[in-house]
């Protein structure tokens, strides 16, 4: 008997992601008769977040949230999923939250994508009366063998899902497949079952990301009560999710997601950087990072941060642990940083050339930094100056309108972009 039934992605002929969840079970009941989400659960390296939703009229707001920052787990050694939903279930009862129905997801590496070629006769050979969570389920099961040759683990270990991506004109791809291990499943669903909450879906990273920053690409409704399936499909457009134990890109041709892969470095990496740079601890690090941001140097100016370090000195004393004007900072932690970034905008470039060769006639659109890192000062101006597209922060506003009654979902939005991509499928 499954752990969790995971129902492949429930979407359209085109594969609009706009078309409620991807990995789930059903409940035998309209979704639409909800009045609240379920509440979406990102389990992070640094901190459990939680949000739910509430419908109001035609729109939804924020139920409840909570970000709730880890104590003693680190990039190397993260809190297990079963000790962050004990972390949940203690301050349970002093939130606001309804019910104990939630939603889980999966992001590499207890998952893999894989973009494919798929060919008509598979497609055709599972449409007809089967719904489209079905259809990705019996394609998923027909493509696991050719997965399971390019996974890191044994096919047998894999639930393998697969939905149809506009195929483009050098007709190399027309699919992405998604494998995660079935451990990996288990290992949620025991773990809040034995705190008393139901899983009623598992999603993925990319269909949550996609999901909610979507907003900020696609055109809204045509007014007549029906969104256009793949609306916005000329362009080529991406989410930069930055953890801190990695960072990920997700491409997307319109609203389907396409294309993932891991880049270069992760938010953890970045201030152990400046802490050895500067000589300070990583703690300090993390608050220069955080309340500084970057701002490029002027050519030919010299950090104070790459004065040699003396271990004959007190620590106090040290040429990179001098005190820095306030106004310096930004610039000191950009010559640092700079060397990681320039790396990380590499990939990401390489993985937009990529998409836009295989779908050749079409635009990079836009790119939507999320995650905790995405809060960087300075950063969404950097990317967009040397990549030469819009580059934005995830915005509450465009994707939650939040009611003047609801409770505000602070400054740190960004990193609950997840959450918000999780949940807004019980609405969508």
């Amino acid at each position: 008997m499954k752990s969790a039934i995971m129902a492949g992605a429930d979407q359209d002929e085109h594969g609009s992601a706009s078309r409620s969840g991807y990995w789930h079970r059903r409940l035998g009941l309209d979704r639409f008769r909800h009045q609240y989400s379920a509440v979406a659960i990102d389990a992070g390296g640094s901190a459990l977040r939680a949000l739910q939703l509430r419908r109001t009229g035609t729109a939804s707001c924020v139920q409840d949230w909570v970000k709730a920052e880890s104590s003693g787990a680190s990039a190397d050694e993260p809190d297990s999923y079963a000790t962050t939903i004990e972390r949940l279930h203690r301050i349970w009862d002093r939130r606001q939250f309804r019910g104990r129905r939630v939603v889980s997801f999966l992001q590499p590496p207890e998952v893999e994508f894989w973009p494919l070629k798929v060919p008509a006769g598979v497609w055709a050979s599972v449409g007809g009366s089967a719904s489209c969570a079905g259809r990705s389920t019996q394609i998923g099961e027909a493509l696991r063998w050719e997965i399971g040759r390019r996974l890191s683990f044994a096919a047998d270990e894999a639930e393998v899902r697969a939905w149809p991506v506009p195929e483009g004109a050098s007709g190399e791809t027309n699919a992405l497949a998604v494998a995660a291990r079935k451990s990996a499943i288990s290992e949620r669903v025991q773990a809040l079952a034995a705190r008393g909450f139901g899983c009623s879906r598992i999603d993925v990273s990319a269909c949550a990301l996609i999901r909610a920053c979507r907003q900020h690409v696609v055109e809204p409704s045509d007014g007549k009560g029906e969104e256009p399936a793949g609306n916005g499909g000329n362009e080529i457009w991406g989410v930069l999710d930055m953890g801190l134990r990695g960072h990920r890109l997700y491409l997307a041709v319109g609203d389907v997601p396409a294309y993932v892969r891991a880049v270069h470095s992760s938010g953890a990496e970045l201030t152990e950087s400046i802490a050895k740079a500067l000589d300070v601890p990583v703690t300090v690090a993390e608050q220069f990072k955080r309340e500084c941001g970057i701002r490029p140097v002027v050519r030919g100016l010299r950090s104070s941060a790459a004065a040699p370090r003396d271990d004959s000195e007190p620590s106090d004393r040290r040429p990179a642990a001098r005190a820095i004007p306030s106004a310096e900072l930004p610039s000191v932690l950009y010559s640092i940083v700079r060397p990681a970034l320039s790396a990380m905008l590499k990939d990401v470039e390489r993985s937009f050339s990529y998409l836009l060769e295989c779908h050749r006639g079409k635009k990079p659109a836009k790119l939507v930094l999320a995650g905790g890192g995405a809060n960087l000062n300075g950063l969404p101006e950097y990317i967009a100056e040397q990549m030469g597209i819009e580059v934005v922060r995830a915005s509450k506003r465009q994707i939650l309108p939040v009611s003047v009654d609801g409770p505000d979902l602070g400054e740190d939005f960004a990193g609950m972009v997840v959450c918000a991509g999780l949940a807004l499928v019980d609405f969508d």
